[in-house]
């Protein structure tokens, strides 16, 4: 444990262990219940997609309040939310009253939570630990998410195997309830609350943080690489439960360690990319992660066998790793403080606006053309991605400047 980071870090990121190995279990479950309940994958897409449009389309309105409040408290507010709406979720299963409309009803209920815990989780790190430990913070968050993920994929898939689907919601509901009693315990230094904030007040900060985001030529560039990797991303959500269940008939059990093969590759990438930083520029790592994405979806498309899925899974995180923590990182040191929130946020909002449209539209082709086929156009996707990053001479100088040179290229000046 990397006691550099302090007491306050290491308390939030072991509630966030407790809620990452809960959300493991339950989104396999879903995902098995509606493949078990209707056979098809345009249902899936039914139950993902309306928390999908919502959370994408709340992200940059709430991120003021980021900017603004007490992040602390934002935290405990979204993780109370999501206790009571998984907690009912599991009851309405053990009496066996579950339907698809009441589960997506409380997937939206519980988006509402998450969405007020991502406005306080985005931006915290800066006030958990230091500024030159900010890079070492992501690696590090990474490598725990991606070992709870290797936990939680083999006792998400575990759980639902022999536990039945009720039983991972009411594990969700203990670790949400773990995660808020451990929030508790962080010493924050609370932002100052501007309770005269109003709402022409709200409306210009979300128009400050999108004008800010389109203009400045660097972000604008990672905002392009966003949408066209959300496009990509989104489908493999539902193509991979797919495989296994519906081509190969395997257990959830193999949904599991799915995931754990791709928290395999982020855990390998973060013990591997210090030394990479030694080597090589942070433009060429960024280059390097990106076309391994690029060429593990090609992959997973062309040699149509359960190991080759394991082995793209696993190329995938590694290669989400190092763009992930090398972008980030400069991100959020870079960036001007007071738009720190509202920036990151619109860049996820960005990622995640086009992934609803592209769930529906690749599940319902999914059915029609193949799951393969799909992981091809998947392929070309990422790499068109790759080239949004590679020809915007904003985003290569931004990857290679001096920390005085980043600053100034994301100065609002």
């Amino acid at each position: 444990m990397n006691s550099r980071l302090g007491r306050n870090f290491w308390i939030y990121r072991c509630g966030q262990i407790a809620t990452a190995l809960g959300y493991s279990a339950s989104s396999i479950a879903v995902i098995w219940w509606v493949l078990g309940e209707y056979q098809k994958m345009i249902y899936v897409s039914y139950v993902i997609v309306p928390p999908l449009i919502i959370s994408a389309i709340s992200q940059p309105l709430v991120a003021p309040l980021g900017d603004r409040f007490n992040k602390k408290r934002l935290l405990q507010y979204g993780l109370a939310i999501q206790f009571v709406s998984y907690l009912i979720v599991a009851a309405i299963f053990i009496v066996g009253k579950m339907n698809i409309a009441v589960l997506i009803a409380f997937e939206m209920l519980s988006t509402t939570g998450k969405i007020i815990f991502n406005s306080g989780s985005i931006g915290i790190l800066p006030h958990l630990v230091s500024e030159n430990d900010i890079p070492d913070g992501i690696n590090i968050t990474q490598r725990i998410n991606s070992v709870m993920s290797i936990l939680g994929g083999a006792l998400g898939g575990s759980m639902v195997t022999f536990l039945g689907v009720a039983n991972s919601f009411l594990f969700l509901s203990a670790c949400l309830l773990v995660a808020f009693l451990l929030c508790m315990l962080i010493h924050y230094s609370a932002q100052s609350e501007n309770a005269g904030a109003n709402i022409s007040t709200w409306i210009n900060d979300v128009k400050d943080g999108f004008r800010y985001t389109i203009q400045n030529p660097v972000v604008s560039g990672f905002f392009i690489y966003s949408i066209i990797i959300g496009i990509a991303f989104a489908p493999m959500t539902l193509a991979f439960p797919y495989i296994i269940k519906e081509i190969n008939g395997l257990p959830p059990l193999f949904v599991g360690f799915l995931t754990t093969s791709m928290g395999s590759g982020v855990i390998l990438g973060s013990l591997c990319l210090p030394y990479l930083k030694r080597v090589f520029d942070s433009k060429y790592i960024v280059y390097l992660s990106s076309t391994l994405f690029f060429l593990s979806l090609l992959l997973v498309g062309v040699y149509h066998h359960v190991v080759v899925l394991f082995i793209g899974q696993f190329i995938i995180g590694l290669s989400r790793n190092w763009i992930n923590v090398t972008v980030d990182s400069l991100l959020m040191v870079n960036l001007p403080k007071e738009l720190r929130t509202r920036v990151l946020s619109n860049l996820m909002f960005f990622a995640m606006i086009n992934m609803p449209l592209a769930m529906l539209i690749f599940g319902g082709l999914m059915d029609a053309l193949g799951v393969y086929n799909i992981f091809l156009v998947l392929s070309m996707l990422s790499f068109a991605g790759m080239l949004a990053i590679v020809s915007n001479k904003g985003v290569r100088g931004f990857l290679s400047a001096k920390p005085e040179e980043a600053m100034a290229m994301l100065s609002r000046e």
